[in-house]
């Protein structure tokens, strides 16, 4: 009897170092997953890490404050002569109006 007992109990322990064997498989397999998602995670860190060194390296090339305020002041020149050439036009087609008007009117005849 009591070598059917151990026998019993070989049996089971067997199982039982089969199923933790089992076990620490898919823990093995779990990690490894786990490890190839750190690596992608890895590798998308490093491609940001890229794309702000690039982007640090465009802020490099803007135009400092100064640069931008003179070129402001040049466009808003430019703007300006823009104005007084379209005013001057505006009071010529006026004043050739108004020379038409008289015409037809007669009183500069």
């Amino acid at each position: 009897m009591e070598e059917q007992m151990d026998r019993w109990n070989d049996d089971r322990l067997d199982e039982l170092s089969r199923h933790v064997d089992d076990g620490f498989k898919e823990m093995r397999e779990g990690f490894a997953r786990v490890d190839q998602r750190f690596e992608e995670v890895n590798q998308r860190f490093e491609e940001v890490n890229q794309r702000f060194e690039e982007v640090n390296q465009r802020f490099g090339t803007v135009a400092t404050r100064e640069e931008i305020r003179d070129l402001m002041n040049e466009i808003k020149g430019k703007f300006d002569r823009m104005d007084a050439r379209i005013d001057r036009l505006y009071y010529g087609v006026l004043g050739l109006l108004v020379i038409l008007v008289g015409k037809m009117v007669g009183i500069g005849a």
